[in-house]
């Protein structure tokens, strides 16, 4: 009833247990009485004013019976507006708490797996292993019915979301490999919500202050939120999309990664002309930007060069001293057997590779043809190739190019035909890169990353940052840049 005069008084009272002996106690003593008497004195008169507040309330209540609840709203409103704290609002904001995923039952899978046709109420799909909580979602591996083959219930994904009732960007079907798998055993992983809605994290490259290109390199994350990782030693990449879905954040990426290994030589080539490989100019041993008729002509010594050295170390390889090395030592690397060879891995990366033939008709054919001597042949001598297109058709990309490149990634395209040519004939149409979403850049299909599981239906690579190629510790010291 009195809380202001409760507080003076606990302040009389630690002030008279602080004073000492004499007057300053008197003193003290005499002001602790006086406020506890006017404390007395206001608590009487509030309960009687109360009580005379309730009795004249009592008697007129039932007249005022209908008003009565306005009355009291607006009573409470104003007490509650009089004493709300200064430093909050008077009404919290409303909090929506997110929906619990829907838990994936067996009657929910075996449903799906009927109304997709791949079982029937007679004849059942059964369950290998029980479903169970897998990251964000939730997984189960399942047989088909003997005869059933796990490739046809990936090519009915679509169907099998509708049965399920979801969307199919939150379905995701795999062979299950390995000693306990089989040609109709699948993996079923269900998201509980799309995810690739989450903005991709930051490459690790970014905090490396060095990395072994021979282990391979962090290339982004699956819809599982698994690690990929990209080995490019005796193989190549390819990357096609359409404008503006990420194709240059992917093959940068591998330049980046060969830039953080002191013992990798890098060539860049950026036929773009813009700033998005700048950062590799002052790493790398040949760089070009944009389509100038002199970086074409750069471009084409350097190809002839990277084909001239190709064949010195097939030469080097023939002789007893190099053949007594073992398999995948002749790399330059610090060692007593190695160093003296002088041959560290290359890495020729060309972003926008289609501008390059289609600058000029008198350097086209050279440049294609040198790109397949290196693509059919250089890998096994430590020279890969990465290239980045928007436009992978059999002109730009003859097949005898595509079809020597080992590690393929294809994100959004615009027909399945496309598709086909960035991921290989007979990859439609269980692959199908034309039909990955419009907002989930830099979402596509990684085929040939061979880590001993089915191509990564859809994989999302990190996304670099300026920093990522800052901490190396390389020298373009005699090389060539150009543009």
């Amino acid at each position: 009833m009195d809380a202001d005069g409760l507080i003076v008084q606990r302040h009389a009272i630690t002030s008279l247990a602080a004073a000492s002996m004499g007057h300053e106690r008197s003193q003290h003593t005499q002001t602790y009485r006086n406020l506890a008497k006017e404390h007395a004195h206001r608590v009487r008169t509030r309960l009687m004013v109360l009580a005379a507040a309730g009795v004249v309330a009592l008697g007129i209540l039932p007249r005022l019976l209908p008003a009565t609840p306005l009355v009291i709203t607006l009573v409470v409103g104003l007490l509650g507006w009089h004493g709300r704290r200064k430093d909050q609002p008077l009404i919290d904001a409303a909090v929506m708490s997110k929906v619990a995923a829907r838990k994936l039952t067996a009657d929910m899978v075996v449903r799906a797996f009927m109304a997709a046709r791949l079982c029937k109420e007679d004849d059942p799909i059964t369950f290998a292993q029980p479903i169970a909580r897998d990251g964000k979602g939730w997984a189960a591996v399942i047989d088909l019915p003997y005869g059933a083959k796990a490739s046809d219930a990936i090519k009915r994904r679509e169907d099998l979301a509708a049965g399920l009732d979801i969307d199919e960007v939150q379905v995701f079907l795999s062979r299950h490999r390995g000693r306990d798998g089989s040609a109709r055993r699948v993996t079923l992983w269900v998201a509980d919500e799309d995810p690739y809605a989450e903005k991709p994290p930051v490459s690790p490259l970014a905090s490396l202050e060095s990395l072994d290109f021979w282990k391979g390199f962090p290339f982004g994350l699956d819809a599982r939120r698994r690690l990929v990782t990209v080995l490019l030693v005796w193989s190549g990449l390819l990357v096609g999309a359409i404008p503006r879905m990420g194709k240059t954040y992917a093959a940068r990426l591998a330049a980046a990664a060969a830039a953080l290994d002191p013992h990798v030589r890098l060539y860049v080539f950026d036929g773009k002309g813009g700033k998005d490989c700048a950062a590799l100019r002052g790493v790398a041993h040949r760089y070009g930007s944009g389509i100038r008729r002199a970086v074409v002509e750069h471009l084409v010594g350097v190809l002839k060069e990277l084909v001239a050295e190709m064949n010195r170390r097939y030469e080097v390889f023939r002789r007893p001293a190099a053949r007594s090395l073992p398999r995948g030592q002749a790399d330059a690397r610090p060692s007593p057997g190695t160093r003296r060879l002088g041959m560290p891995l290359i890495l020729l990366a060309i972003d926008e590779v289609q501008r390059y033939p289609s600058r000029t008709p008198s350097t086209a054919p050279p440049i294609l043809a040198l790109l397949v001597e290196l693509a059919r042949v250089a890998p096994a001598a430590g020279i890969m190739l990465v290239v980045a297109t928007q436009r992978p058709d059999a002109k730009t990309l003859p097949e005898d190019l595509r079809g020597n490149i080992g590690t393929r990634f294809a994100l959004k395209v615009m027909n399945w035909q496309a598709s086909e040519c960035i991921l290989g004939a007979g990859t439609y149409p269980e692959l199908d890169a034309s039909k990955l979403l419009n907002f989930h850049k830099g979402v596509g299909i990684l085929l040939g990353a061979d880590d001993g599981s089915s191509p990564r239906p859809a994989a999302r690579p990190f996304e670099p940052t300026c920093s990522t190629w800052q901490p190396c510790r390389k020298s373009s010291s005699g090389g060539g840049s150009c543009g």
